[in-house]
């Protein structure tokens, strides 16, 4: 709140779109800083790209051998606002045997800022499917993401996307 001989105005330094994608990437720096804080010098990072209703880049750090953050910023296809997610999820390995890669199978709870005219905070219940190549530094995925917005209200909403990682150990 901004006052000026005595007339009080509002200010909404996210109503613009440069304000938008600046605090979009410093929300999602600080999710990403936060998620791999606890992971040891020696974990496998990941850096890619996921396209979808939600279509940007993505960043994916191994908390330990099933555990994982996986978080993306990009824009909305469908409006073009840009949203940050962070996801945290598990890995079920080996339930689909292959006689090269490895197909894994990863579920789990997140959420997501949609910075439009207003901001929508989502829950989200990622699943989805992961082949990581045998002899190659990269893998590709597939995500579905049911979720409940609960700001400003309620809605129901669904997000996917296909896309992929480079690794870094």
């Amino acid at each position: 709140m901004i006052e000026s001989d005595g007339e009080r105005y509002k200010v909404n330094i996210v109503k613009s779109t440069p304000n938008k994608i600046l605090y979009g990437m410093l929300l999602l720096i600080g999710m990403v800083f936060y998620s791999i804080s606890g992971i040891a010098a020696k974990t496998t990072h990941g850096v890619g790209f996921e396209l979808g209703n939600l279509t940007g880049v993505s960043y994916k750090g191994w908390l330990n051998k099933k555990k994982a953050i996986h978080a993306t910023l990009g824009w909305d296809s469908n409006g073009g606002a840009v949203i940050v997610k962070t996801d945290y999820l598990s890995h079920k390995q080996g339930l689909f045997p292959l006689e090269k890669g490895k197909l894994t199978l990863f579920y789990g709870m997140g959420f997501s800022a949609n910075f439009e005219i207003d901001m929508v905070f989502t829950l989200r219940a990622p699943i989805g499917l992961s082949y990581t190549f045998e002899k190659a530094p990269y893998d590709i995925f597939f995500n579905y993401a049911p979720g409940l917005s609960f700001l400003p209200g309620f809605e129901l909403g669904q997000a996917y996307g296909l896309g992929f990682f480079y690794w870094f150990e």
